[in-house]
Parts: structure tokens; C-alpha cells; sequence
């Protein structure tokens, strides 16, 4: 080139230059740093040759995927403009940079035309943000967070489901023995519950883990044996209630015996306390069932969990998707049980349809 010549030619005749960078072929550019006299001819001349930067030249940017498909924004616009040759010597380097982890640059020519390639390769950790097959991310142990709330709202729901089931055949027990015999059985029955309601549950609930271990089953029975007691006391008081009604003193005339009593005659006409309450306790129980897995006292570990994935968003304070994906099922889930249940509440309803006139 005449003008990296001449720049030369100046800086060994020792004269005064300034800096210069001039194109040397393909990408390439050769740089001269400002000279300044030094009262004596020069013997030599540093030049420096760089690679990637001549002039109308610039760096684009492409991620590849595992399969060597372009992701994200996709192929950078170079790309349509090489040759089927340097596409595939391009893919090679990549591939190999993904075998072996070493993100070694590479020299691609493309006619007159050379490209310098350089990698640059992203360390996964889990848990990882949401991308292409992973929508809502992957937890701290690398599974898929979609697979994990999906499993955990149908684990969720059939403890939910379980846990009311067992509530209510306890509490409607106890409240309908209570509510029908009344006098001594009734206060011996209310004593042993304030009693057994007084019991640390939490308490129980973990030395009971700690001799047992964690398990679906022992955290279904240490629920159900404190759950039932609310629903108990509304039971109660409708027996109270209904004992004394005409039908029922009919029933005792027949000599109809007093179980039947009980559970044909005066049970249906006391569904109201456990139809309005069902939905309130099947989203008791999922949020208690999350809280125990977010305290680390639920489900066993590896099982899905909605508590968990909320408990490891606490711990990587980076992954938001752990927070906010559980935390939406868990509310779009309460939200639909609670309208299931009124939806059921209204239908079981007689006034539902009365009109005053």
C-alpha cells in the first residue's frame, strides 16, 4: 500500500508522524502508533497487524443452540451472504467448541474474504431461566418447572380432595353425636375437643415426621386428626337444632333406630355448614399443604411441590420464575375452587330459586 510506505519510509528517516491505520487485505489492517524524532535514523519499525477490524467491517452476533440452530434472533445477516463451504467449516468449529468446552477462534475463508470466528460459551446453572423447550424455567435440580407445577397442582388438589373428605367423615361424626344424644355426651364430647385442640399441631406434626419421615399418607392422618374440628361444632349445633323437629320425633314413634335417624333423616337436611364450607377447606388445605413444603415439613424431597419451587425462589433471589409461575398456579387454583364451590353451594340451594310476593 503507498500510504503504509510512505508512513514507513518517515518514521525510519526519523521524521515526525502521526498515527496511521491503513487495510492490508481481506479484514485485516495494519496500525502505525504516532512517531515522534529521536535525533537519529531508525532501524526498524513496529508495525501491527490486527484481524476483524478493516474498514467496513463489523461484528455480528448469533447464538447457537446444542443442535446448531440459531436461536433467539436468529441468523446474523452475514449469513446469507457465505459460501455453503464456510457455513459448514463455521458449524464445525462450533460443534467442536461444544464437545470439547474450549472456545478456541477460528479463521473462516470465504472467497477473497476471511472471517474471524470467535466463541464465547454460557455456563449453565440451576436453576435457569426460562428459554426454548423450558417455558417457565428449570428449578436447582435442572427439572423443567412446567412439569413440576403441573404434577404439583394434581398432587395438591388430591391431598386437598383427601384431606376435606377425612375432615368432614370426622367432624360429621363427632358434631352428630354430640348434637343428637346431647346431656353428658355432649359435654364429655366438647371437653375432649377443646382438649385435643389445645395439642401443638405443628409440634406433633414434626416429631412425628422425625420418627416417621415425611410421607403423603402421615401428613394426610396428622392433618385429618386435627382438621375436623371446626366443621364438628357446625354439625353439632344443626343436630341440636334438628333433633327435636316433628320428623324426627315421627322417626323415633316408627321405631326407626337412631343411627338411621342420624344419617337418613337428620344429615341430609344438615348439608348447609358443610356445602358452603367445601370450598373454604379444600383452599385451606393446599395453602397449608404449600406452607409445610415451603418450611421444608411436607411432602418428601424430589416430590413436586408448589412450597418448594417458592422455597428455592427464596434461595436463588435471581430466579423469579420460581416465584412467580407457583405462585400464580396456586392462586388461579384457589380462584377456581372457591368458584366451584359456590357454583355447587347455589345449586344445592332451595332458596336459590324463591321468589317474595
Amino acid at each position: 500500500t503507498p500510504g503504509l510506505e510512505a508512513a514507513v519510509a518517515s518514521r525510519v528517516a526519523d521524521e515526525a508522524a502521526p498515527a496511521a491505520t491503513f487495510p492490508a487485505g481481506g479484514r485485516r489492517e495494519v496500525t502505525l502508533t504516532e512517531y515522534t524524532p529521536r535525533g537519529r535514523p531508525q532501524r526498524s519499525v513496529r508495525v501491527t497487524v490486527r484481524e476483524g477490524a478493516a474498514e467496513g467491517g463489523d461484528t455480528q452476533r448469533a447464538t447457537l443452540g446444542r443442535d446448531l440452530s440459531f436461536q433467539g434472533e436468529g441468523a446474523p445477516p452475514v449469513w446469507g451472504g457465505l459460501g455453503e463451504a464456510a457455513r459448514e467449516e463455521i458449524l464445525a468449529a462450533a460443534a467442536e467448541v461444544l464437545r470439547t468446552g474450549v472456545a478456541a477462534p477460528a479463521e473462516v475463508r470465504d472467497g477473497e474474504d476471511t472471517y474471524t470466528v470467535t466463541f464465547e460459551t454460557e455456563k449453565v446453572t440451576f436453576p435457569y431461566r426460562p428459554v426454548s423447550g423450558h417455558p417457565l424455567g428449570l428449578d436447582e435440580s435442572g427439572r423443567n418447572a412446567f412439569v413440576q407445577i403441573l404434577y404439583a397442582t394434581r398432587i395438591s388438589l388430591l391431598f386437598g380432595l383427601a384431606l376435606v373428605a377425612l375432615t368432614f367423615a370426622l367432624g360429621v361424626l363427632a358434631g352428630a353425636i354430640q348434637g343428637y344424644f346431647g346431656g353428658k355426651t355432649d359435654m364429655f364430647g366438647q371437653r375432649f375437643t377443646e382438649i385435643w385442640e389445645s395439642l401443638p399441631f405443628l409440634l406433633i406434626m414434626i416429631m412425628m415426621s422425625s420418627i416417621y419421615g415425611r410421607g403423603f399418607g402421615l401428613l394426610l392422618a396428622l392433618y385429618g386428626a386435627f382438621n375436623w374440628i371446626a366443621i364438628s361444632y357446625y354439625m353439632r349445633a344443626e343436630f341440636l337444632k334438628l333433633r327435636k323437629q316433628p320428623f324426627v320425633e315421627s322417626a323415633r314413634v316408627m321405631g326407626i333406630g337412631q343411627r338411621k335417624i342420624m344419617f337418613r333423616h337428620i344429615l341430609p337436611n344438615a348439608l348447609t355448614p358443610l356445602i358452603t364450607f367445601f370450598p373454604f377447606s379444600l383452599v385451606g388445605a393446599i395453602f397449608s399443604l404449600t406452607a409445610l413444603d415451603y418450611l421444608g415439613f411436607g411432602l418428601p424431597p424430589g416430590t413436586p411441590s408448589w412450597g418448594n419451587l417458592l422455597s428455592q425462589g427464596q434461595t436463588y433471589p435471581y430466579a423469579w420464575w420460581l416465584v412467580l409461575f407457583p405462585a400464580t398456579a396456586l392462586f388461579v387454583v384457589s380462584i377456581l375452587c372457591v368458584f366451584i364451590g359456590e357454583g355447587l353451594r347455589a345449586a344445592f340451594d332451595p332458596r336459590s330459586e324463591s321468589k317474595i310476593e
